[in-house]
C-alpha cells in the first residue's frame, strides 16, 4: 500500500478512536446523569469530537493532495512515448473492440498512448476496457477522498435522528479499510 494511503488509514483509525471515546463518554452520561444535564454534557463533548474530525479531514486532505500531485506528475504527454505507426494504423484499419483492447494492452504504463486510446475509444463510442492509467488512479483517489470526507463530516456530529450511524460507519471504514476501499486501492496501486 502506498505511503500516503497508509497515512490516511492511520488518520482514519485515530478519528475512529476519538469518535468511540466521545460515544463512550456520552453513554456514561446518559446512564449516570439527569435528563437536563445530558444535553449540556453532549454539547461539551461534541466540541472535541468535531475538532478531531476537522483535524482528521485536514490531515487526510494533505495526504491525498500529495498522492494526487505524484500521480499528475506522471500524466505528462511525451513525444518519445508517442507511437506514430500505431496511431496511423488505428485510423487506417479501424480495429474492432477485441483488437483495440489488445493493441491498447501493449501500451500499458505509457500515459501518452493511453490518453490517445482513451480519446479514440470515446470518439468511436467503443465499449472497450483499457489498461489502468493515471486518469483512472485520479478517479479512484477522488472516490476515496469523497467517501472519507463524507464519513468524517457526519461522524463529527453527535448522534441524532438524522445521524444515527455516522460513528458506526467511521468505525467500519477504519477497521475494514482494505475491504471498504478494495477496488480503489487496486486501481491506485503501489
Amino acid at each position: 500500500m502506498r505511503y500516503e494511503i497508509q497515512n490516511v488509514k492511520a488518520v482514519l483509525s485515530k478519528a475512529a478512536e476519538s469518535a468511540r471515546t466521545y460515544h463512550e463518554r456520552i453513554e456514561h452520561v446518559r446512564n449516570t446523569c439527569k435528563p437536563e444535564v445530558i444535553m449540556q454534557e453532549m454539547k461539551i463533548y461534541a466540541v472535541p469530537l468535531n475538532e478531531a474530525m476537522i483535524k482528521a479531514h485536514e490531515e487526510m486532505a494533505a495526504e491525498f493532495s500529495a498522492l494526487e500531485k505524484n500521480i499528475k506528475s506522471k500524466m505528462i504527454i511525451s513525444a518519445k512515448d508517442y507511437n506514430k505507426d500505431t496511431v496511423e494504423l488505428m485510423h487506417l484499419l479501424t480495429p474492432d473492440v477485441e483488437e483495440f483492447e489488445a493493441i491498447a494492452q501493449q501500451f500499458a504504463g505509457n500515459e501518452t498512448m493511453l490518453r490517445f486510446f482513451r480519446k479514440y475509444r470515446d470518439d468511436h463510442a467503443l465499449q472497450a476496457v483499457l489498461p489502468i492509467g493515471c486518469e483512472d488512479r485520479l478517479k479512484a483517489l477522488k472516490t476515496m477522498r469523497d467517501d472519507i470526507s463524507w464519513i468524517l463530516r457526519i461522524a463529527g456530529q453527535p448522534k441524532s435522528a438524522e445521524n444515527k450511524y455516522g460513528d458506526d460507519q467511521l468505525q467500519h471504514f477504519a477497521a475494514e479499510f482494505e475491504k471498504v476501499f478494495k477496488r480503489e486501492l487496486e486501481i491506485i496501486g503501489e
